[in-house]
């Protein structure tokens, strides 16, 4: 405890209480005023699972529910976070390259388990050496998965649930970005993409929802584009409308969640804006020297 003061007062910050005791009083304090100001707005709140064991103490400010016990004594003091406790599993459909697979790395990192699907697991299972060699104490699980085969979807989505004992956080990720200019003559590419982002993405989450239900637990997150915010030009057009399913979806999932505390279900829409991706390389002449190209390594925290 003197050595992490003295470190504290290097970096000019002030110490949270002197005992563990303190310090989760005042972060539950924190967390109570946070979660009253969402519920005034008429939304509703999921308390982060923060979960501390420090020192000599265990403590935890989710709900009161236990968390791995302390390092012994003599282990050395701070927050004790074991490489192999798990922080979840989270499945990311379309996961073998670009943001699937960045995701996949940061959310390994960070601690969290799993569940990988794409069309074909030979990139999979080259992404999974990659983050076990990285994170040892990780479990990765891959799974090949055509979204557009509601029968997949769902089974594969109930293996993952099986395999794991729980889902935590479904990513619904997988998409296409063909497109064509409507009366071209080109339709079949429109098609593709409405069946893999629209109806793809409708199994997904119907399959994730009755998982979530169940468990009356879990967390949505829907990738759509900022193409969803307003309608786009020739080869973009269908694949602008399919982001904005997603929108609409998510929408009106979080409607339907809000006053049902029994579920502790969360939904996120997240709107990318320009990736560098393989997927988006067909696409590079639509950035001009004076558009920014975001690139897919950064860090993603939902």
């Amino acid at each position: 405890v003197p050595a992490t003061r003295a470190r504290l007062e290097e970096l000019g910050l002030e110490p949270i209480g002197d005992t563990p005791e303190e310090f989760a009083a005042v972060l539950r304090q924190d967390l109570a005023k946070w979660r009253d100001v969402v519920r005034a707005s008429g939304a509703t709140a999921k308390m982060p699972p923060i979960c501390c064991a420090i020192a000599s103490a265990s403590v935890s400010l989710n709900d009161g529910a236990p968390v791995p016990p302390p390092a012994p004594p003599g282990a050395g003091g701070g927050i004790v976070v074991p490489m192999t406790t798990s922080r979840g599993t989270i499945v990311i459909t379309g996961a073998p390259s670009g943001l699937g697979a960045e995701m996949a790395r940061q959310f390994a990192a960070l601690g969290h388990d799993l569940a990988l699907t794409a069309r074909r697991t030979d990139r999979l299972d080259e992404l999974k050496a990659q983050i076990l060699a990285d994170h040892p104490g990780r479990r990765v699980e891959t799974y090949a998965l055509d979204v557009t085969d509601d029968d997949a979807v769902t089974a594969v989505f109930d293996q993952a649930k099986g395999d794991f004992g729980r889902l935590d956080r479904v990513i619904v990720n997988a998409g296409l970005g063909k497109g064509a200019p409507y009366g071209k003559g080109s339709h079949y590419a429109n098609r593709q993409t409405i069946e893999t982002n629209v109806l793809g993405a409708a199994i997904q989450t119907e399959a994730a929802m009755a998982i979530f239900r169940e468990q009356k637990a879990g967390h949505l997150v829907l990738i759509a584009s900022v193409t969803a915010l307003r309608g786009m030009p020739k080869s973009m057009t269908t694949y602008g409308a399919s982001k904005a399913f997603l929108a609409s979806l998510g929408e009106g999932l979080r409607s339907e969640l809000i006053g049902k505390p029994e579920l502790d279900i969360d939904v996120t829409v997240l709107y990318p804006g320009y990736i560098r991706s393989e997927m988006n390389t067909q696409f590079a002449n639509i950035a001009t020297p004076n558009e920014v190209v975001v690139s897919s390594t950064f860090t993603v925290e939902l």
